[in-house]
């Protein structure tokens, strides 16, 4: 047999075993440890069959190396746009040219949960019914030292042009920490977004935390009467836009769903039901004072001992 037969034959055994190993590796997880040998053994051929081709590799780039400089940041070059390019494709990022819109003082998150890593729309899922859109929302920050105080948005549909008003998550003045509720508020009826401040906006008037399992239309309505929509911001004289497409609300759907499925993860369970809860006992009222017929009370003298005692003198 022929050095070049035998080159070709290890070449090919290479590629099987490299096959083989990359297989062994997908399944790693499933097999657990009797994956290990399997994937050693894999390795070990593939190495052995691709021994020609790595040592004419090595030669080559000896070779290559000692060549023009220019030729080597040539090929540099190429290897980190090709890992630049990976890199924005694996993490979704890759149509930033598209996004890049300019948003003025305030940085929003729109953006990063409309391509799927995060919720702009606040749905519910009732147990009797189908999926309702209570609204929009979106986190903000003001990113300059200096407050807004003409700030003012809405969405609006693109199928049918109804307008849906804007409300800033605001804190009551008297609020004495984090705990104490906000509320959903006009932006003309709140003192402004302070300098670098964190904020909230959304489309819904009543509180979240409230039970809102009835509230807004049901995914159907929304999504043939009110998809795709456009979200205005107006501050800073300024009128900012963005919209929402079909496909992004699809992505918010397909999430929830998820969410609110049945747990598919590994978790324990009780053998029998929890207990139902006991309220506290409620206070014990006060019994009500005994009826005193008109004509027994008597006006009392200073000397009259039934005033230290409270007896009601009677005829």
């Amino acid at each position: 047999m022929s050095k070049q037969v035998f080159v070709d034959n290890q070449t090919r055994i290479s590629i099987a075993a490299s096959v083989a190993a990359g297989i062994a590796l997908y399944y790693l997880p499933n097999l657990g440890m009797a994956a290990i040998p399997v994937l050693l053994i894999c390795v070990g051929v593939a190495v052995w069959g691709a021994w020609p081709l790595i040592l004419w590799t090595f030669t080559a780039t000896g070779r290559y190396l000692s060549g023009p400089a220019t030729k080597h940041a040539f090929m540099l070059g190429l290897v980190v746009l090709g890992i630049g390019i990976g890199g924005l494709v694996s993490t979704g990022q890759y149509a930033f040219w598209a996004r890049a819109t300019d948003t003025g003082r305030i940085v929003w998150n729109y953006e990063e949960t409309a391509s799927g890593r995060g919720y702009f729309l606040n749905m519910q899922k009732p147990t009797d019914g189908e999926m309702r859109v209570v609204g929009f929302g979106a986190h903000g920050k003001n990113n300059s030292p200096e407050p807004i105080t003409d700030f003012e948005g809405y969405i609006r549909s693109d199928i049918t042009n109804e307008t849906v008003p804007i409300y800033l998550v605001a804190a009551a003045p008297d609020a004495l920490n984090i705990c104490t509720p906000p509320a959903n508020t006009l932006p003309k009826d709140t003192l402004g977004i302070p300098g670098f401040a964190d904020f909230d906006i959304v489309s819904f008037e009543k509180p979240f935390y409230v039970n809102v399992l009835h509230e807004g239309p049901t995914l159907s309505k929304f999504e043939a009467g009110f998809v795709p929509f456009t979200l205005v911001l107006k501050y800073d004289g300024q009128t900012f836009k963005r919209r929402f497409t079909k496909e992004e609300v699809e992505k918010q759907i397909a999430l929830l769903q998820k969410v609110s499925g049945p747990i598919t993860t590994p978790h324990v369970v009780r053998k029998t039901p929890p207990p139902p809860l006991t309220p506290p006992p409620l206070m014990k009222l006060v019994p009500p004072a005994s009826p005193v017929p008109p004509g027994a009370l008597k006006p009392a003298s200073p000397n009259d001992d039934d005033l230290t005692t409270g007896r009601v003198k009677s005829d």
